[in-house]
């Protein structure tokens, strides 16, 4: 018997910094895109600047790069499902947000959980998230 894809969904773990991550379940048929909000979200950022998944786990890498909607690079992540991966658990690639700042989260894939429902979750998060603007001193005077 088939596996009917809607029902599925994926569980990642997202790492800043050693102690800091966040894991997220995303249903297998929402885009990568969706997976970047979900993030943000975990993180407390505001979705303000362009980002890329490096799938091959390599940064700026050129290859398996997908990119946000609105880069002028494809494919976009708008279009791609994480259905169109085929995840094995501990399989990482890289979420870099901000080309300027480059904020840079491993993305590890943890487990496929059937009958997830259609909700993005965040399941678990650990660390302190880091502040995505600092306020300097001296922009008070």
């Amino acid at each position: 018997m088939n596996h009917i894809h809607s029902d599925i969904s994926y569980v990642f773990k997202v790492s800043f910094v050693h102690g800091v991550w966040r894991k997220i379940q995303v249903p297998s048929e929402y885009s990568l895109d969706i997976l970047h909000l979900a993030i943000l979200e975990s993180y407390n950022f505001e979705d303000d600047h362009l980002y890329a998944f490096f799938m091959d786990n390599i940064l700026w890498s050129g290859e398996k790069v997908c990119w946000s909607p609105f880069a002028e690079s494809l494919p976009s992540t708008d279009t791609v499902k994480l259905s169109s991966f085929d995840f094995k658990k501990g399989d990482s690639f890289l979420y870099l947000f901000d080309f300027g700042d480059e904020w840079i989260f491993d993305v590890t894939f943890v487990t496929e959980v059937i009958g997830g429902g259609q909700e993005v979750l965040i399941l678990s998060t650990r660390g302190k998230s880091p502040e995505q603007y600092t306020i300097y001193e001296e922009d008070f005077y």
